[in-house]
């Protein structure tokens, strides 16, 4: 197992720098050693002001840390807001993505398709009598049922519909 030569920690064979040290290292295809890289390797970023981060430093490697917090901070927000604003469109009939199985798309607004609708009731009636999603999806292509982009029904494509349907059920 390849391990840093800098503070001796054993590291994972993929790894490219030491978790504890931060020591840049290249792993050995022969020995299965790991190598350090040359000493002068570190990361300099600059502010506005044009000032250089040096990140071998204790106050750069903090900034550094600082700046991915927020950086997760503001990704975490972008993440809120649009699954806040997916679930305000569902809830309210509008375009969210593509069409669901059971609706039809009329410009920017969902109305209920009724060939799909009852279509689903037929799924979800065959899956209370107990049958299995390959069944199921067997009896609609016997049937000549179209799936939502005209192809044919398979266990997946049922066991995602039911799962939707359930999910916008209880929403």
């Amino acid at each position: 197992m390849p391990y840093c030569r800098s503070c001796g920690l054993f590291i994972l064979e993929d790894a490219t720098f030491c978790p504890t040290c931060g020591t840049a290292v290249n792993a050995s295809a022969q020995t299965g050693q790991t190598v350090p890289a040359p000493a002068a390797v570190a990361l300099h970023l600059v502010d506005m002001g044009g000032a250089a981060l040096d990140t071998t430093s204790a106050t750069g490697r903090m900034m550094l840390t600082m700046l991915a917090g927020f950086a997760e901070f503001e990704r975490a927000l972008a993440v809120e807001r649009t699954t806040a604003a997916l679930r305000h469109k569902r809830e309210h009939g509008r375009v969210y993505g593509p069409t669901p199985y059971g609706f039809a798309r009329a410009g920017d607004e969902l109305h209920e398709d009724p060939d799909e609708v009852a279509t689903v009731a037929t799924i979800r009636g065959l899956r209370a009598e107990d049958l299995s999603l390959r069944a199921i999806a067997a009896r609609l292509i016997a049937d000549g049922v179209p799936t939502k982009r005209g192809g044919t029904w398979a266990p997946s494509t049922v066991s995602k519909l039911l799962r939707s349907t359930r999910e916008e059920a209880t929403a």
